[in-house]
């Protein structure tokens, strides 16, 4: 069971790949994560490989940079030859994790690259000894896509290493791998709307223009000409009238 939930993500990430045209993304804006995988533990935790939930909630530093504030949660069973069997070890966790991206939405025909690194604090419920926390860290990276202008599709693999001291005698601290794909639902506000386009001046009124032709015309026929055989003679003329 738990083997195919591992190859329910893997065909998610491939289904992923073959989505079209990268959209632009609102970076001065947060979000809300949720996402889904796969938790490979610690060969000393003696349990199977389990479904990893998630849910962060983040926000764009600047567009290379992006932090989240996430729980996840986990249920583990223990494998059948564990004197444990049938039994569960429930871990979960909270805290934050700081994702850089590399590059831009066109660098990587849309997928964007990061790294990712975080600290939390783990929570430990093994069948047959006592609950508690201990401290934690993540290392890890991924590929970020968009697929709108508001929703991303997010896949990660990452090492987390807690410690714990509490649910088995021999062992202090476990290392264990996950693979999650998720979406990065952007929660900004919607953009305003265009500004209004103004309308067009109201045409001038024609007799306007007429009268300032005929002062032109006025002005400009107060000198003429008179030809004779001989020469040109310029003469000055008052005008008769004077149109308005």
């Amino acid at each position: 069971m738990k083997r195919k939930s591992l190859y329910a993500l893997i065909a998610l990430i491939v289904a992923g790949s073959s989505i079209g045209t990268a959209q632009a993304v609102d970076y001065g804006n947060w979000y809300i994560a949720p996402r889904l995988g796969v938790l490979v533990p610690d060969s000393k935790r003696d349990t199977q490989n389990s479904v990893l939930a998630g849910l962060g909630v983040g926000f764009w530093v600047n567009p290379n940079f992006a932090v989240d504030f996430e729980y996840t949660l986990n249920d583990a069973d223990y494998k059948s030859s564990s004197p444990y069997a049938t039994r569960q070890w429930q871990t979960q966790s909270v805290g934050v994790t700081g994702r850089y991206f590399l590059g831009d939405e066109q660098g990587y025909d849309g997928w964007r690259p990061y790294v990712a690194g975080g600290l939390d604090f783990v929570g430990h419920d093994a069948f047959m000894s006592r609950s508690g926390w201990g401290p934690g860290f993540l290392v890890g990276g991924g590929v970020q896509r968009a697929l709108t202008d508001r929703v991303a599709l997010r896949g990660e693999i990452d090492y987390r290493w807690n410690r714990d001291t509490v649910s088995l005698p021999t062992t202090s601290n476990y290392g264990d791998w996950a693979a999650t794909l998720g979406l990065v639902i952007s929660m900004a506000p919607p953009p305003p709307p265009p500004p209004a386009v103004a309308p067009p001046p109201p045409p001038r009124h024609r007799r306007r223009h007429r009268r300032r032709r005929n002062r032109l015309r006025t002005r400009w026929s107060s000198s003429c000409v008179v030809s004779t055989s001989n020469s040109i003679v310029r003469v000055r003329a008052r005008p008769t009238s004077t149109a308005y």
